[in-house]
This record gives C-alpha cells, structure tokens and sequence, in this order.
C-alpha cells in the first residue's frame, strides 16, 4: 500500500541540509512541504488528508521545481 507520510524523512533532509551549511536548500524545502500541506491541500491519510504518499511526494517535487526558479539555487 502507498499510505507513508514523506514529511519525516523530508525533515530529517532539511535538518541534514542545515547541519552541512546548506540553509538555502533546506529552506526551499522546507517552503515546498509547508505549501503542499498548507495551500495544495495534499496530505496524507495519517494527517487528515485522502492522498497517497507518491502523490504528496510529487506535489512536493513540483513546489521545489517552482520555488527553484525564482531562486538563485540550481538542482544540479
């Protein structure tokens, strides 16, 4: 079943990201899960929401695509 919550392990990246003096990416991130949760409505089951973990992942994946254009922070 596809019924995980993403945030944790997302969190544990962003807290990764700051540690290793990466605030930029970890704020992007952090940005890009809030606006999921918050604006997009996606979320999983275990928080009130009917989406599946690939879905809130996805949408995630988008909001930081997103965030990164406006950003002077490149993927790769």
């Amino acid at each position: 079943e596809d019924n995980f919550n993403p945030t944790a392990m997302l969190n544990a990246s962003i807290d990764l990201l700051r540690y290793l003096g990466k605030d930029k990416h970890a704020e992007i991130i952090d940005k890009a899960i809030k606006k999921t949760i918050s604006e997009d409505q996606v979320q999983t089951p275990d928080i009130g929401g009917a989406h599946s973990g690939d879905q809130m992942i996805e949408c995630v994946t988008a909001n930081i695509k997103e965030l990164l254009k406006t950003s002077d922070l490149k993927l790769f």
